[in-house]
């Protein structure tokens, strides 16, 4: 679903906005987001890439406007928990997978209230059409 969804998009400062249906029955809408992060870099120095996809009927409903941003912003401190990981920092002898251990200090440092996330103008939005998952 993710390559079919952002295939042949080179994610930049500016958040690229895609809008279609997924193939599967009568087609799940979909809308997206891609952009890279204005804070975070990865060991090479090149910004990290943000791939956001909403499904369903909140997708269906939602405007061509830019969320993504802002909600990385508002989940900052969890992401922050995990990007930021020192190795060892991981618990020796543990006996979870590691993505189970990420996932569950991700899950602990999300802010406690609902989120409230503001978006952005609307930028240019790309039509996919229905795409197959």
């Amino acid at each position: 679903m993710h390559r079919r969804i952002f295939a042949n998009v080179e994610p930049d400062e500016t958040p690229v906005l895609l809008r279609g249906a997924l193939g599967v029955g009568t087609g799940q809408p979909f809308f997206a987001t891609a952009f890279a992060d204005a804070l975070r870099r990865d060991s090479q120095a090149r910004p990290i890439a943000h791939y956001i996809t909403w499904l369903g009927q909140a997708a269906e409903a939602a405007p061509a406007l830019n969320y993504g941003p802002a909600l990385v912003t508002a989940l900052a401190p969890a992401l922050d928990s995990v990007f930021y990981l020192a190795p060892e920092a991981l618990k020796r002898g543990e006996t979870r997978p590691l993505d189970a251990l990420l996932r569950a200090r991700f899950r602990a440092a999300l802010p406690a209230a609902e989120l409230s996330v503001p978006a952005a103008t609307g930028g240019s939005l790309r039509w996919l059409g229905t795409i197959a998952p």
